[in-house]
């Protein structure tokens, strides 16, 4: 099974063992853009699932209370840990500089520290979650996010514009 750090070339070494691996296996990739990186367009494509007895709706304040977060500021989730560059940290900051700017009560939060408990209060607790990674192959956390009915924004990575909808543009007035 390749999820996407395997094929995506953040590591060659990674890359190439999956590459010759792929070739000696019936591989099993978790998007369509994973067989094409990995040059084997007929492989089978099983998404990743979502724990959905543990990622489900439950209500914001709820939640909040339960990470012991104030109630009132509007959050944004970046969907993975700061301090990995590939999660796009610097473009998060930079979307949520530009937020404020209409919206001050806004706060940033992170995946960083939580148990996987905490992680599906925080997809709840926030109002939206911001993913702004340079790679990825199939996010677990946008599917994590959905399910527990927390919309996603996010840049075009991985099988993201497969997974969410995306609204036509409307004219601006």
């Amino acid at each position: 099974t390749f999820h996407g750090s395997d094929y995506t070339g953040a590591i060659r070494w990674q890359w190439a063992v999956s590459w010759v691996v792929s070739r000696c296996s019936l591989p099993i990739v978790v998007s369509d853009a994973g067989r094409r990186a990995l040059g084997r367009p007929h492989a089978p494509v099983i998404p990743s699932g979502v724990d959905t007895e543990r990622f489900r709706p439950i209500e914001r304040s709820l939640a909040r209370r339960r990470l012991g977060w104030d109630e009132g500021p509007h959050y944004v989730l970046l969907p993975g840990m700061r301090s990995r560059a590939a999660k796009g940290a610097g473009l998060f900051d930079a979307a949520l500089s530009e937020t404020r700017k209409v919206a001050a009560d806004v706060r940033p939060v992170s995946l960083d520290g939580l148990s996987r408990n905490e992680v599906a209060l925080a997809f709840n607790a926030v109002d939206v979650t911001l993913m702004t990674s340079e790679r990825e192959g199939s996010p677990l956390t946008v599917r994590e996010s959905l399910a527990c009915l927390t919309p996603v924004v996010s840049v075009d990575v991985g099988d993201v514009a497969q997974v969410i909808v995306v609204p036509a543009a409307q004219p601006v007035d």
